[in-house]
């Protein structure tokens, strides 16, 4: 009887600590320059109950060259061998709802070959990023929220981005995709294997 019990609580503590946590991704520095080869990233993955963190992991480029490190997590969630579907659009646009910014430092500085279509862009990422952050931004303060969109026009393709901002989001919400991505995934090899045997079948 005992046994069941602490079986049972063990259960109710963890629906609890999934109900109740929260992800905390603070990116304390990305970095990407085409011009000099530069991909710089450092990012901590923050797990807490309430206001308690009980979890971390340190996600670098130091890191993935030494270990050959890979997330798997977001591999799962974006899984771009799967093509630019209408599956993961919808992937993608759940995590941005499911997402809240509660500070953001963004400098983007660009160029494409095409004057005209680097100036369309320009229009589209201010766009864009000026709507994400009013619905987004947990709670407004002129000092958290800084972006900067600036085009080069150099007739050449040209990056330089330089990120810092803390985002979060309920960890349920990431569990719920991660088994509606598994779900697909075991419905669309069922349908493989199901046009397989058909195949075979008939000759």
């Amino acid at each position: 009887m005992q046994i069941i019990l602490i079986i049972c609580f063990i259960i109710f503590f963890l629906l609890l600590l999934i109900f109740f946590s929260t992800l905390k991704i603070k990116i304390k520095e990305v970095k990407i320059n085409t011009d000099n080869n530069i991909k710089i990233y450092d990012i901590d993955f923050c797990f807490y109950f309430f206001k308690i963190m009980y979890f971390k992991i340190n996600v670098n480029n130091k890191k993935i060259k030494k270990n050959k490190f890979k997330s798997k997590l977001l591999e799962k969630i974006f899984n771009v061998e799967e093509g630019f579907d209408k599956w993961r659009v919808k992937k993608i646009i759940g995590i941005i709802k499911s997402i809240k910014i509660e500070r953001i430092n963004l400098n983007i500085d660009f160029g494409l070959e095409d004057v005209i279509v680097t100036s369309f862009i320009t229009a589209f990422i201010s766009s864009i990023l000026g709507i994400l952050l009013a619905n987004k931004i947990q709670k407004y303060k002129k000092e958290n929220v800084k972006y900067k969109v600036v085009p080069f026009y150099i007739n050449r393709n040209f990056l330089n981005l330089e990120l810092n901002c803390i985002i979060f989001t309920k960890v349920v919400h990431i569990i719920h995709m991660i088994i509606k991505q598994k779900r697909r995934s075991e419905e669309k090899n069922g349908r493989t294997s199901n046009r397989k045997f058909n195949v075979n079948s008939y000759g």
